[in-house]
This record gives structure tokens, sequence and C-alpha cells, in this order.
């Protein structure tokens, strides 16, 4: 391999890299993954963690109100009162200890919140205007239906009477599709590389 196609190479993985950098600092949705059976072992699965800043304060006590996470357009699939939720999927303020989620519920209708937003919360550290928030990735199961679409949602944080309190959350990975259409560009790129053409010298006889 000449020095010519060794250099056309690495500015093309870097090409690729910087564009891949780009779409994970532009994803500002919540990519979930929704299996399981209807009404029984719902599981559903964050898939990358998703950051929120505190623009609002949660009222006179809101360093005691846990954050509560919006979903939009999820769909009524968590009612009946709400659905208790069991798994891994944690949220920290500041970079400090996780406090685990607790419950998943949809089908209300306050502030911005309509039935067909889901939206999750624990009963632990609360926010105040400035603060970082992190949802964590993993997955978390209960119990409703019908099941949702996988695909992005947008998020933010909502106080009690169900306005924003936080910019839109930002998840640092970009959907798989963006990945596709990245690496297909990378790979279209190396395709539309014409070979050189070499010229063979004939050898020299005596």
């Amino acid at each position: 391999m000449g020095q010519s196609q060794i250099n056309f190479l690495r500015f093309t993985v870097l090409g690729i890299l910087g564009l891949l950098a780009a779409a994970s600092q532009a994803t500002a949705q919540a990519n979930l993954i929704f299996t399981g059976t209807e009404g029984v072992n719902f599981t559903v699965r964050i898939t990358a963690p998703i950051t929120y800043k505190i623009t609002e304060n949660y009222g006179t006590q809101s360093k005691y109100q846990a954050p509560t996470f919006v979903f939009k357009a999820v769909g009524n699939d968590f009612t009946n009162g709400g659905s208790a939720a069991s798994g891994n999927v944690s949220y920290s303020v500041n970079g400090e200890s996780p406090n685990s989620i607790q419950d998943i519920y949809s089908g209300q209708t306050i502030g911005n919140l309509g039935p067909n937003d889901a939206y999750i919360w624990g009963y632990e550290q609360g926010v105040a205007v400035g603060d970082s928030v992190t949802l964590s990735a993993g997955t978390f199961t209960t119990y409703g239906g019908p099941r949702p679409a996988n695909g992005s949602y947008v998020t933010y944080i909502m106080d009690g009477n169900g306005l924003d309190i936080s910019t839109n959350g930002v998840s640092s990975i970009p959907e798989p599709a963006s990945f596709g259409l990245l690496c297909g560009c990378g790979i279209a790129m190396l395709g539309r590389r014409k070979p050189r053409n070499f010229r063979v010298t004939p050898a020299i006889h005596c």
C-alpha cells in the first residue's frame, strides 16, 4: 500500500469519527426499547445515559422533591394508578450517589403533561436550579400494555404541576440508524477511491 493510499484511509477514518462524534452530541432524545409480554414481565430498556440541566426550581421545597422524568408520546400504557418498576435504572444529581427509580405512570393530564406521556421517578434526592441530573442506562421491569414502539422519545424533567423544569435530556449515543448511515457513508467513500495505475518497469537484461 502506497503512502497516498495510507493518507486517504487515515483522513477517511478521521472524517467518519468526526461525524459520529457530532451525531452523538446532537441526540436530544431518549432511546427506548420495550420487550416482554404485555401485562407481565414488561421490560423497558434505556440504551444510553441521559443528561438534563435543571432550569427552574421545583417549588419552595425543591431539594426535597425527587425529579420526575417524562418521555413524551410513548403511549398511555402504564395506567391503573401507575406500575411498580424494579431494575437497575437510577438517577444521580451532580455526579453524587445514584438513587433508585420506583414507578412508571401515564394517563395523566396536568400542565404540559398529556395522557400519552409516560413518567418515572424515585423518592430520594431532590433537585434545584443549576443541578445536572443523569438518568442511567439500564432496564426496569413493570406491567402495562399495549407495548409501545421502540424508538427515540423527547424527554425532560417536570415538577408536580406538570411543568418543564429542565432542558430536554441529551443521550450520549446516537440511534442505531445514525450509526448505519454514517458507516455506509464511510464505505461509499472508500468505494469511490479509484486504484492507481501502477506502471511495471520491465527487467533489464544485459
